[in-house]
Formats: structure tokens, C-alpha cells, sequence
């Protein structure tokens, strides 16, 4: 997992790099399967209620306070997830991609933009108070051999005839009006009426990742590669950052500008 922050606002301070993932986990609906080093486990639980538990099960000791995140789990949780927690209508055409994929790295490098400084952190990791998950010496020298080999530019290419949409014109006209209804109607105040676009692709998406970092260095870009999958994220928005007891939430829409007054705000 890759996370990269363009401009120079103050929320885009670090780049982070996790890599070699100990433990993976993947679910699609109640199926979930953890790969955890070369061990495979597939089972049927509810997935959050998996997730507290596993937390609860392994620990790590801090090693660099001052760094925004050295451990812990990277990857993304998608908008099916809500079938888990409540009954919704389903109105999108299923990809079959997992809803949820999470990787815990055994390394991390975190390039720290405003000081100019790059820190290596393997974490100190204990499964149960039982025994380490990792080896730091031997993942930090396979880490430092691989950034010794050049960096080769790939290529990618995207289907001439370009990007289809899954509406057709008069499928999007129709659903512009029910949501012009339900307005007036009252039921809701505002929709996130969005479609999905698909294209043939070929090449290395790594290369289409950076190609459009460099097009538009926005704060928040990720790249997941997931295996069978790979995610490349151009998102400009940070939904949620918790630090300790204090939550921040930098949403790009539906917005009004802070006030300075306390009560007000």
C-alpha cells in the first residue's frame, strides 16, 4: 500500500509506504479468509465483530512517536460494507471485489515532506503475548537490498474507444427525475447520485497511478495492490483522522465555511 500527498496544504505533509504484509485479510459479504504468512483460513463471521476481536489479540510497542503511523492495518473498506450493518436496497451491479481488504506490513517508510527525513519502521510486533511476528534484521536488510535495485518506468495503455458508463442517456435522465421527486417529496435532502465507468486496460497500473499524481498531486492518492485486484486512488478528500481523543473530518462537498465564533461553530 501507497499513500502519496501533493500540494503543500498542512495535510499532506507525509508520503507512506507499507510493505510486505504478515497478515491479509479479505471478505466479500460473510465470507471472510486470512492469510496469515503462508497459512490460508477461510471461515463465515461477522466481519467487524472479527476485526474487534483481532485487535484485541495482538499488540505493538511504539518506536517513533512523532510519526503519523508506523503500524497496524493499511487497505480499504468499501461502501458494501453497509450490507453488514444494515438492510439497504442494492443498486449497483456487483464486481465481485472483495469489501473490505486490510494488510498489517512488517515494514513501513514514511518520507516526512516538511523535514526532509525518511524513517525505516519495522514494528515490534507480539501475537497474543506469546511470540514475535517478525524479524527485524531480516526484514530490514531484504527491505534495504531491494531499494538498491533501479527503478524501471513501465507503460499502460487504455482502450482506444474510451470510457462506457453504466447508464445509458434516457437511464440517467429517469433516475435524475426520481431523485428531483423525492426531493420535493420530502423523503430526502440530498443524493449521491453516482455512475461507474469501465475501460479495457493493459499495462502496469503502477504507472497509470503515477501518471496521474503527476497530472494533479492531490493530498490524499492510494495505491493498493491487492493481489488479484489492484485499487488506484485519486481521492481528494480525508474522511476521517483520529489522534487520541481528538477527530478531524476534511470533507470536500456539502460544506460552510468554519466559524470563529466557538458557539457558532
Amino acid at each position: 500500500v501507497l499513500l502519496l500527498s501533493g500540494s503543500e496544504l498542512d495535510c499532506s505533509r507525509y508520503h507512506i509506504l507499507a510493505v510486505d504484509p504478515w497478515l491479509e485479510i479479505k471478505s466479500y459479504q460473510k465470507n471472510i479468509r486470512v492469510k496469515l504468512n503462508n497459512k490460508t483460513i477461510r471461515f463465515r463471521d461477522d466481519i467487524f465483530a472479527f476485526l474487534e476481536n483481532l485487535m484485541d489479540r495482538f499488540s505493538y510497542a511504539a518506536l517513533t512517536p512523532e510519526l503519523p503511523i508506523e503500524s497496524g492495518f493499511f487497505g480499504y473498506l468499501s461502501y458494501d460494507l453497509k450490507d453488514q450493518i444494515e438492510e439497504l436496497p442494492n443498486t449497483c451491479m456487483d464486481t465481485g471485489l472483495p469489501d473490505l481488504y486490510l494488510v498489517a506490513p512488517s515494514a513501513v517508510i514514511t518520507h516526512d515532506k516538511l523535514l526532509k527525513k525518511t524513517v525505516l519502521t519495522i514494528p515490534d510486533l507480539t501475537w497474543n503475548d506469546s511470540h514475535d511476528i517478525t524479524v527485524p534484521e531480516k526484514i530490514k536488510e531484504k527491505l534495504l537490498s531491494r531499494l538498491d535495485a533501479p527503478f524501471e518506468k513501465s507503460v499502460f495503455s487504455i482502450d482506444q474507444s474510451g470510457f462506457e458508463s453504466s447508464f445509458t442517456k434516457a437511464e440517467y435522465v429517469h433516475a435524475v427525475k426520481k431523485i428531483i421527486q423525492y426531493l420535493k417529496a420530502g423523503d430526502i435532502y440530498q443524493a449521491n447520485f453516482s455512475q461507474r465507468f469501465e475501460s479495457a486496460f493493459s499495462g502496469d497500473s503502477y504507472a497509470l497511478f503515477l501518471d496521474l499524481f503527476k497530472r494533479n498531486p492531490a493530498s490524499f492518492f492510494s495505491y493498493i495492490n491487492a493481489g488479484d485486484h489492484t485499487i488506484v486512488s485519486t481521492s481528494p478528500e480525508r474522511f476521517l483522522k483520529q489522534n487520541n481523543n481528538r477527530v478531524e473530518t476534511r470533507p470536500i462537498k456539502g460544506t460552510i465555511a468554519r466559524s470563529k465564533d466557538p458557539v457558532l461553530d
